[in-house]
């Protein structure tokens, strides 16, 4: 999860009575006290958590992945789908002389 503008990563805290506070920066929920964080977490890009409300556990992004990864066989899939595509060399004629290119690249 990333900020509104995807500019800064989702940090996140887990407190010893297992609520799970997520947030952009850290510092923001003012009766949160560093005694009382268990765990301290951050997401990169492409990374996940998940809290399950009904069991209150709670999953990081490798569990998760780990997860759906293990639901289906997708290593298998990729090995018998995969098509390799061969290199086919460039032509070395223009298609356009350099003033058409250049204002193509221009506008």
């Amino acid at each position: 999860s990333l900020d509104r503008n995807g500019l800064r990563p989702a940090r996140y805290s887990i407190d010893k009575d297992g609520s799970v506070y997520v947030m952009s920066e850290t510092g923001v929920v003012p009766y949160l006290r560093e005694e009382d964080i268990v765990v301290k977490g951050r997401l990169g890009p492409g990374q996940m958590i998940n809290v399950d409300l009904t069991t209150g556990e709670f999953k990081d992004n490798i569990k998760i992945k780990s997860e759906i990864a293990s639901k289906h066989p997708y290593g298998e899939w990729m090995k018998r789908q995969r098509k390799d595509i061969k290199k086919t060399p460039a032509n070395a004629e223009r298609l356009y002389d350099e003033e058409t290119t250049t204002f193509a690249q221009s506008t």
